[in-house]
């Protein structure tokens, strides 16, 4: 069996595919203070609970831009089940020109170019929401560059942890622009300040290094089903939008099946 594992500052991504292919996964909390005990017990849980079988011959890839859970992780693959364990490198993506600065970006940025690159045309641009919210574009197999932003749910929580009166708040994507009570303002403001941003984003992208012809915009990442972001009414017909979330994970796998076999 083929493990793969999408590790960032919010949660882990589990992946797990056989010979016919991908089984299924689940996400684990990420915790710097979690020891290899605590985790396995809890893999095992959820591997259990979706039906996925948590021994026999294993073969690993980590992405993380967690080092300090790195060890962990390896530790309980070779540990509890005897696997082969292998940390993602930028040598390891293959058919990309990047430089010298690109190289030294998270593990889960350069994945998710290299997944989209396989499966959509170019020119293209990566939105991965997350703890951050990354927008990464890519023409003629060459990296040209991104930007990093505040993700939704960071914003959010900063904002509720700077004022002593607001609890916290469950982010919903709103049903009109304005609202009448406090609660409801911060959850409009935060949803509509981001996804004004992103698609005027995107829209500026696009005159400036696209001009003539679609662009492929590949939204990913833990809550970009969940924000809609990628409704194809925000943007101009030459925007083609798509949503991905297991974008990271089918890369890894694509990269581990040719280390091993």
């Amino acid at each position: 069996m083929k493990v793969v594992v999408d590790v960032g500052n919010t949660d882990m991504k589990f992946g797990f595919f056989n010979d016919k292919g991908y089984l299924g996964g689940f996400r684990i909390a990420t915790k710097k203070d979690t020891t290899s005990d605590e985790l396995a017990l809890r893999y095992v849980n959820l591997s259990e609970l979706n039906k996925i079988p948590s021994n026999g011959k294993v073969d690993v890839l980590i992405s993380s831009v967690v080092p300090s859970v790195n060890r962990m992780l390896e530790k309980m693959f070779l540990r509890r089940f005897q696997a082969r364990v292998f940390f993602l490198e930028a040598s390891m993506i293959e058919d990309i020109e990047w430089n010298r600065d690109t190289l030294q970006m998270g593990a889960d940025r350069l994945i998710s170019v290299k997944a989209a690159k396989d499966k959509y045309l170019q020119p293209l641009v990566v939105v991965s929401l997350g703890t951050a919210t990354v927008i990464d574009f890519l023409n003629e197999n060459a990296y040209q560059g991104g930007l990093i932003l505040p993700g939704v749910l960071t914003s959010l929580s900063s904002l509720i942890e700077s004022a002593e009166q607001l609890s916290p708040i469950r982010l919903e994507p709103p049903i009109k622009l304005l609202s009448k009570g406090t609660v409801e303002n911060i959850n409009n403001g935060v949803y509509y300040l981001h996804r004004e941003g992103i698609v005027g984003i995107i829209k500026n992208l696009y005159d400036e290094y696209v001009q003539k012809g679609d662009l492929q915009t590949i939204f990913t990442g833990g809550i970009s089903n969940f924000m809609r972001f990628d409704e194809k009414s925000f943007y101009p017909k030459n925007i083609k939008v798509h949503h991905d979330a297991s974008l990271a994970i089918t890369g890894l796998h694509e990269v581990l099946m040719k280390m091993v076999d």
